[in-house]
């Protein structure tokens, strides 16, 4: 039997009985294989439906809807991997952002560390704000790392050479710069406070001792000979107080010198400790622990 004879259409329309269409229908349907279309065709001669299974011989727009939707799916897959490439690609200039980010408050922290040098030192406020001056430098150590703290404290220094002269940026490298960035970088790593006290003391000793013996060389006055007078003339008194004979020898002169320089020291790391660890803990940066007995009075809280 040809087909010339075969009425096609999508659903029957004939007078025969609607379920038996339905299930004829829903049997071919299940039974078909993939890309293969079912077509109802009405046999005008034997006036009942017929399935015609087959590749069906595609109309130019059934043609043209495949090839659309293929070129769709291959156009969906290329701007995916685009937009996956340039969302990869943005990971860069946020690396960018934190260098800028971080340049620009070294920057920052560094003229604020010059010119509250300068007005403490016009003003003669050193002995009011000698425990502040520090913060800008430990503040950016804290923030981006011992390299940054060091970083700071050097803009600091040129930044002091400009405006008051090479004799005050020494001055300041000697007796705050170092000591803020050893702080600084101890204070970021954790470090034990025990460690970080005595290395502090370490530091403002020796830059004590260097910048006396500057100050020696400009002022062309040995300081380190009037400094031991009046501690050998401080050991004589004592002498005469308690009532011994005869006097210091050098080597207790040089050994109680030196130890004045070490506890006094000392104190000022401790007490820069514990007023930078509260004033940290309240900016919210984490800071290494306090002996207990201070936790407790500090804090008001027990220290396991």
């Amino acid at each position: 039997m040809s087909l010339s004879h075969l009425q096609c259409s999508s659903s029957p329309h004939v007078d025969i009985p609607t379920a038996r269409c339905r299930l004829l229908r829903s049997t071919i349907e299940a039974r078909k294989p993939i890309g293969y279309r079912v077509l109802w065709c009405f046999d005008k001669r034997g006036a009942s439906w017929k399935n015609h299974e087959g590749r069906p011989k595609l109309r130019a727009s059934s043609l043209a809807e495949d090839t659309a939707e293929s070129d769709g799916s291959t156009c969906r897959d290329s701007i995916l991997s685009v937009i996956t490439q340039q969302q990869a690609a943005r990971v860069q200039p946020k690396y960018e952002l934190e260098k800028t980010q971080r340049l620009v408050e070294t920057a920052m922290l560094a003229a604020v560390g010059g010119v509250v040098y300068v007005l403490a030192s016009i003003l003669k406020l050193q002995s009011y704000l000698g425990y502040f001056q520090p913060m800008p430098v430990v503040v950016s150590a804290m923030r981006w790392g011992p390299a940054a703290g060091r970083k700071t404290m050097t803009a600091t220094c040129f930044l002091l050479l400009v405006l008051q002269g090479p004799l005050q940026s020494l001055t300041y490298l000697l007796n705050q710069g170092l000591l803020a960035a050893t702080l600084g970088a101890f204070w970021s790593m954790h470090v034990h406070w025990a460690i970080s006290v005595s290395t502090g003391a370490m530091v403002r000793v020796g830059g004590m001792m260097t910048y006396v013996l500057v100050s020696s060389w400009i002022m062309n006055e040995n300081l380190f000979t009037i400094a031991l007078t009046q501690v050998y003339a401080l050991l004589d008194q004592m002498n005469a107080f308690i009532g011994a004979s005869g006097a210091p020898p050098p080597t207790v002169v040089l050994v109680v010198l030196g130890s004045v320089l070490i506890v006094n020291a000392a104190l000022y790391i401790f007490l820069m400790h514990v007023l930078y660890t509260v004033l940290l803990r309240s900016m919210g940066f984490t800071m290494s622990g306090l002996p207990s007995f201070v936790e407790r009075a500090v804090f008001k809280r027990s220290v396991v």
